[in-house]
């Protein structure tokens, strides 16, 4: 395997080795770099502050003060996803296998903020969520994220206690970030907190709270986002690098900045912000993104959906019979508890959100991609690791049927995804697919998806 020390995607260090500190008392993620979500978890539960990260946001452990007390193993998400235990923990029900999960509303709207949609990625619905919680007393702070001040390429946890702050974290971040550190603040100070994050950093905080009654009190509202997979750090880097962007000339970078669906763009403070890709965020730079970016963890995840959130918000990207999406710069929002109902119902009723029910439109369902990318292609590969020998997290749910076609498919795809592995490869690809260059087949690939649209009403018809 090739390997470059410089390069977030190197997984596999050598340099951090665990020799007093017994290893049954660890997450696998300390040995197994490949297993590590990079929540943060084990961070946020250590009693002894015996863990920090590194660059990249792995953990590091300081053994001359960790007890192996096992706090840390008991709650990471990295090596094992009991989706039984989350699911009856979280709702009291089995969990039903499928890909959308429990719900209970399904709707699609939007804020009606006007000063919230200026900044949202699609509806504002979580930024608009987070500002009537902390305004109606309902919670003293929101852990959500933000771009560094110090280092605008990379992302940070915060809490936000003011409507400002949260202001300041709209918008979508496609990056690892940590963002379960912040529940060590959370253990030492008084307060109810909602917890805004991915379907990762949400099967540990599950875990966490199942372990912990501090927190299981204070944290009062999970709201997640859906997920198709973040990318490694090192892509913010390459991206500015394909356009000769300085790193220190930016003062943030914004994953879908402008308008809807946005474009990945750098942002100065004397000149106005630039797109480092053609297109679209989702057809222009996502989509062929997350093949070489994807880190290895997010390659064998099940959780598209935010299983386990109270409420979980994605963007509605259904579209009509012709191929034009149905709602534009609005989002879907999967309802799947009884307080995830009551804090909708209290938005809707303060004109928060304006909000349509779809939950008897099968369309409503979550589009097919997503689910081939989590529901389909990761647990083949999953399945295919494990054979080979290759350390995989533990599930307890089954494998779904494929055929021949869609195992082979998989296949491919995990060829792609390997060169993420190779850093000048990695480099070469992106800067390629970022190019003048990739404009026709970008066209060809929106007039294949409109003509594929506009066969299907016809034969309809």
């Amino acid at each position: 395997m090739i390997t470059d020390t410089s390069s977030p995607l190197n997984t596999h260090p050598d340099s951090h080795v665990i020799t007093t500190i017994d290893k049954s008392a660890l997450p696998v993620a300390f040995f197994e770099r490949d297993l590590c979500a990079r929540t943060a978890t084990c961070l946020g539960v250590c009693p002894e502050n015996a863990i920090s990260l590194d660059e990249n946001y792995y953990p590091v452990l300081d053994e001359t003060t960790c007890t192996a007390c096992g706090k840390c193993r008991e709650v990471c998400p990295g090596g094992q996803v009991n989706f039984e235990k989350l699911s009856q923990q979280s709702f009291g029900i089995s969990d039903d296998f499928s890909f959308d999960g429990h719900c209970e509303e399904i709707l699609v709207g939007h804020a009606l903020d006007s000063s919230i949609l200026e900044k949202a990625t699609g509806g504002g619905i979580i930024t608009a969520l987070a500002i009537m919680l902390l305004e109606s007393g309902e919670v003293d702070g929101c852990v959500v994220t933000r771009m560094r001040t110090d280092k605008p390429w990379m992302g940070e946890p915060f809490i936000a206690t003011s409507r400002e702050e949260i202001l300041t974290s709209a918008g979508s971040r496609y990056t690892v970030i940590p963002l379960n550190k912040t529940l060590h603040t959370i253990r030492q100070q008084e307060g109810k907190y909602a917890i805004v994050g991915l379907p990762c950093h949400n099967h540990g905080l599950r875990n966490a709270m199942a372990q912990d009654e501090v927190l299981a009190a204070r944290i009062k509202v999970i709201i997640g986002t859906f997920c198709g997979g973040t990318l490694e750090p090192v892509v913010v880097p390459e991206l500015l690098r394909t356009k000769n962007i300085p790193l220190d000339s930016i003062t943030n970078f914004e994953f879908r900045g402008g308008a809807w669906p946005g474009q990945m763009r750098a942002v100065f403070k004397d000149k106005p912000p630039q797109a480092v890709h053609y297109s679209n965020y989702k057809d222009g730079a996502y989509n062929y993104l997350i093949g070489i970016y994807l880190p290895r963890r997010c390659q064998v995840c099940y959780d598209g959906s935010n299983l386990f959130a109270d409420i979980a918000v994605g963007d509605a990207w259904t579209r009509d019979e012709s191929g034009k999406y149905k709602y534009n710069s609005q989002s879907r929002v999967f309802v799947r508890s009884d307080l995830g109902k009551r804090i909708i119902k209290k938005a809707v009723e303060r004109e928060v959100l304006k909000l349509n029910d779809v939950t008897q439109d099968p369309s409503y369902k979550t589009h097919r991609m997503r689910t081939q990318r989590k529901g389909l292609n990761a647990p083949l590969r999953h399945a295919r690791w494990q054979k080979k020998g290759i350390p995989v997290p533990q599930y307890d749910r089954p494998l779904p049927h494929a055929s021949n076609w869609e195992k082979l498919t998989e296949i491919l795809i995990s060829m792609f995804l390997w060169t993420g592995q190779v850093p000048w490869l990695r480099y070469a690809i992106t800067k390629t697919l970022t190019s003048k260059a990739m404009i026709p087949l970008i066209k060809l690939r929106l007039w294949r998806k409109k003509r594929k649209y506009l066969k299907r009403a016809t034969s309809k018809g």
